[in-house]
């Protein structure tokens, strides 16, 4: 009975944090995208990266997994002087935007399902050069388990009009 009891509860303590923030982050998560998990962030590489493109308008911005799937992410776009800059727009329903400092400045995950990738548009605001500009995102794997330390390259790199 112990023992039917133990697994019990560790099964309904692991649904109830892997379920914490199903559809985002509170917006105490806005300042450094980590998540309040109680658990240090991940120092090793992450299993994930970024995969930046310019189209049109804008940057085309996918977290693509190298290996397994993630929960839950995060991203924001920050000048050299570390401001909130642009807005992002879902590429799929995996995505929802989420207004930290301005509209829309920040994206994350719409739900808890697995995701091998997930793609995003972000939009420089007009008359802002890219230059020093780079997209910073913190991936969860699972509640105990995320990496807040992902960087793009800078935009200013990839963009035609530099």
């Amino acid at each position: 009975m112990l023992r039917t009891t133990s697994i019990f509860l560790a099964l309904a303590i692991q649904a109830s944090l892997t379920l914490a923030f199903p559809s985002g982050p509170p917006n105490s998560a806005c300042e450094d995208r980590t998540p309040s998990h109680g658990v240090p962030p991940q120092t090793s590489e992450p299993p994930y990266e970024f995969d930046v493109h310019y189209h049109d308008d804008h940057f085309d911005v996918a977290i693509i997994a190298d290996s397994g799937a993630f929960l839950g992410f995060m991203m924001q776009a920050v000048d050299s002087n570390g401001n909130l800059v642009g807005h992002f727009q879902p590429k799929d329903s995996k995505s929802q935007v989420m207004t930290c400092d301005h509209t829309d400045d920040s994206i994350t995950h719409a739900n808890a399902e697995a995701k091998d990738a997930v793609y995003t548009a972000f939009y420089l605001p007009d008359g802002l050069s890219a230059d020093g500009v780079v997209v910073r995102a913190t991936v969860v794997q699972n509640y105990a388990t995320f990496w807040n330390n992902m960087e793009s390259i800078d935009l200013g790199e990839i963009d035609p009009h530099h």
